[in-house]
């Protein structure tokens, strides 16, 4: 089976990434898929950032444009699971 695309391509068009609070993302909004990168507490897991979500998601997003921050807090969730408000 011969590509056509790098396997980069297929990535970006096929998987979602969750981030925790993995502040380089906020650096690299350039070189990142950002329409597939999604924001998770990973509750109830005890190796989460819960109880502290919001203010892991403020710090984690104050360096990215609003359209990056709406984009993985909200936007890009909402696209994956076909969820209108």
């Amino acid at each position: 089976v011969k590509l056509s695309k790098l396997p980069s391509a297929y990535l970006y068009q096929n998987v979602y990434y969750t981030i925790l609070d993995d502040h380089p993302v906020g650096k690299m909004t350039e070189l990142l898929p950002m329409d597939r990168i999604m924001f998770a507490s990973d509750f109830p897991h005890s190796d989460g950032i819960w109880p502290h979500s919001k203010k892991v998601a403020d710090s984690l997003t104050k360096t990215m444009s609003d359209t990056h921050a709406r984009m993985i807090t909200h936007d890009n969730v909402a696209k994956l699971y076909g969820i209108t408000v």
